[in-house]
């Protein structure tokens, strides 16, 4: 497990480099459609609450929490955000913002608590999960709800590097309710895990890894750079970079996200509500 300060650093300063330099990641800055988003703030919605206060731990450049504000024009929004390349589009949505983590504070950033806290794929990035949930619970009002959004390992999907902690349905619900919540939905939802399995290559490279010595696989991954050429390796890097961008495009855009355990779908991601426990 990463020390607090590494993550820290990673998250404060290199963590977003894609969206950041092709000025476009589905799941953020895009003004293009995005379903996750959208559905997201409609299972929110549907929910039946008209909060005054809002809160998005973990909120990126402030999608979700535009998203929100266009349904509860009344409720004041604030936002945790530690990545530094966030801070300027959060400034221009006039979000109130804390630059840290809920880690890092070990309590409420803000003066005052909110009705609803949301999060959005950040549990699952926490080096101190019980300590993330603890100050979450601390920032919500009495009954005040609870939205989180993780991926669904139920798969055994866990390709995303900067990953420390996974859970299936199951788990993500007995993990709140240990916290002090009550849950009221936890659902899978999204597009199909195996858009996001790995290929035959990317496979015989994780049984590498997992079943030789550290030096042996280090010494294979050399040999196998040094064989190929230059101009070889750039243009499998651009065409990997290329095919990435596009799945996330296109998960983005996937109906998927707007449905719900459908049988026999293997849906990528789990959404759950939650209240916090008097």
């Amino acid at each position: 497990m990463p020390t607090m300060d590494q993550l820290d650093n990673y998250y404060r300063t290199e963590y977003r480099p894609a969206s950041v330099e092709s000025g476009c990641s589905p799941y953020e800055d895009c003004q293009d459609v995005n379903f996750r988003t959208i559905s997201q703030a409609e299972y929110i919605k549907n929910f039946g609450i008209q909060p005054n206060s809002i809160v998005d731990v973990g909120c990126g450049f402030g999608l979700l929490l535009a998203r929100l504000r266009q349904i509860f024009p009344q409720a004041h929004l604030s936002g945790i955000e530690i990545s530094e390349k966030c801070h300027a589009a959060l400034n221009s949505l006039q979000i109130q913002q804390a630059h840290t983590t809920l880690e890092r504070e070990s309590r409420n950033p803000f003066s005052q608590t909110f009705d609803v806290l949301v999060s959005s794929h950040v549990l699952e990035h926490s080096g101190n999960l019980s300590l993330f949930l603890s100050v979450c619970r601390s920032m919500v009002n009495p009954n005040g709800v609870v939205f989180l959004e993780v991926p669904n390992c139920e798969y055994e999907y866990g390709l995303d590097v900067p990953h420390v902690v996974f859970f299936t349905p199951k788990t993500l619900k007995q993990t709140l309710e240990h916290s002090g919540f009550r849950v009221i939905q936890c659902q899978a939802c999204g597009p199909s895990i195996e858009r996001w399995l790995p290929g035959r290559k990317r496979r015989l490279q994780n049984w590498v890894e997992d079943h030789l010595p550290g030096s042996v696989s280090s010494s294979i991954a050399w040999f196998w750079r040094a064989i190929r050429s230059q101009y070889r390796l750039q243009r499998t890097s651009e065409k990997s970079t290329t095919e990435g961008r596009a799945k996330l495009n296109a998960e983005a855009k996937d109906e998927a996200w707007f449905q719900y355990n459908e049988p026999g779908f293997k849906h990528s991601a789990i959404r759950c509500i939650a209240v916090r426990k008097s």
